[in-house]
């Protein structure tokens, strides 16, 4: 069962319309203590970094994340949900979760020429081993974001697209932690197979 994270700043309406499609068991979790009980947990979010950690501390879910058995319970992270999980921000003062160690820039930092936010479809011109990542590359997913992860790691595998001469991570794949900086539930046949994928894997 997919159990998706509801602490009150995140719009969930598109997220819970792609699990109801692929016929995916689900809930929306909205009691801390019932974290532990679903095989893969989505965190999406949308605003800022700071507001994000605000609203998990708030809702009780901030302590619980961070606790819980990634050996038995998958975590996939969209947009802000996927910067939450990582150490901090340059667009707050607040630490996140730290599940993932990297922070995140803006993507002025990254030497990005073009508009931001970036905003729209893009292409996935990389990506790492992992048949989850792998499987991006080549397609289009809808982006919204002016801030993105800082760089790769030896401890995760990312995958890439390229805005205005600047390389994006636009996903990581770490043991049983997923995340897309991109929206795969509005991003089509793709974006859903994604949440298959990480799922079933």
């Amino acid at each position: 069962m997919i159990g998706i994270i509801d602490y009150s700043i995140n719009n969930i309406r598109s997220i819970l319309n792609a699990i109801q499609f692929l016929q995916i068991k689900h809930e929306v979790v909205t009691n801390p203590e019932r974290l532990n009980s679903y095989k893969m947990l989505i965190l999406p979010g949308v605003g800022s970094f700071d507001s994000g950690v605000t609203a998990l501390k708030s809702s009780g879910m901030f302590a619980k994340l961070q606790s819980l058995d990634l050996d038995n319970i998958k975590i996939f992270g969209i947009c802000l949900g996927m910067q939450l999980l990582c150490k901090n921000s340059e667009e707050g003062q607040l630490e996140g979760l730290g599940l993932i160690d990297t922070k995140v820039v803006n993507l002025k930092n990254k030497r990005c020429i073009g508009k931001i936010p970036h905003v729209g479809f893009n292409t996935i011109i990389s990506g790492g081993e992992s048949s989850f990542l792998e499987s991006m590359i080549g397609s289009d997913f809808y982006f919204v974001h002016s801030f993105g992860i800082d760089q790769r790691s030896m401890l995760f595998e990312t995958a890439e697209c390229d805005y205005e001469g600047a390389e994006i991570i636009a996903a990581f794949h770490a043991g049983n932690i997923f995340g897309t900086q991109f929206h795969p539930e509005k991003s089509g046949t793709k974006g859903l197979e994604l949440i298959r994928r990480a799922y079933e894997c």
